[in-house]
């Protein structure tokens, strides 16, 4: 038996630790966002540990047994590390997801001009407005009578009792 050690024999085992301090650390003190930097590490560390977990297998008697144990022990720590910090970041994207469409929502309230309830307090922004528009009807929808169309179709758009095919032959008569 030989004592040389795995390529990721300390590599292995420290970016397994150093992804669950910094998960834990991150999650508990700072913000969800610095989950992803300890998830990449441990997926170095996994892919790193397997690797190594091949090199063993293809020549065990190359290599020490303690150096294939910390190599394993370093892919359990990375494979903890993966899931815990997976789990703290979807819940930071749903987090994001419900608090983005909420203020969304909230936002779209104020920009149509509804009311908003803040503190019981009622806010409607037509009554505060100091214009005072007058919003009588200034159109007037002329009622087309079907003797005055020969022929419409269903998909024909009218324009003031024109229609577009009769736009279209006018300008083909004046482009001549």
């Amino acid at each position: 038996m030989s004592e040389n050690k795995l390529p990721a024999d300390p590599l292995a085992l420290i970016l397994g630790i150093m992804g669950i301090i910094v998960g834990v650390g991150g999650c508990c003190f700072a913000s969800g966002i610095t989950a992803i930097v300890p998830l990449v590490v441990s997926i170095v560390g996994i892919v790193t540990a397997n690797k190594s977990l091949r090199i063993y297998g293809q020549n065990p008697e190359g290599y020490s047994e303690s150096s294939r144990s910390n190599v394993s022990m370093g892919k359990v720590l990375n494979i903890i590390s993966v899931v815990f910090n997976g789990i703290v970041v979807l819940i930071l994207l749903v987090f994001l997801l419900f608090f983005g469409t909420l203020f969304y929502n909230i936002y779209d309230a104020i920009d149509e001009g509804g009311g908003f309830d803040i503190d019981e307090t009622t806010y409607d922004y037509e009554e505060s407005d100091s214009l005072n528009y007058d919003y009588e009807d200034s159109y007037k929808i002329e009622q087309i009578e079907v003797e005055e169309v020969e022929e419409v179709e269903k998909d024909t758009l009218m324009i003031d009792t024109t229609t577009i095919k009769e736009i279209k032959e006018v300008e083909i008569i004046e482009n001549q």
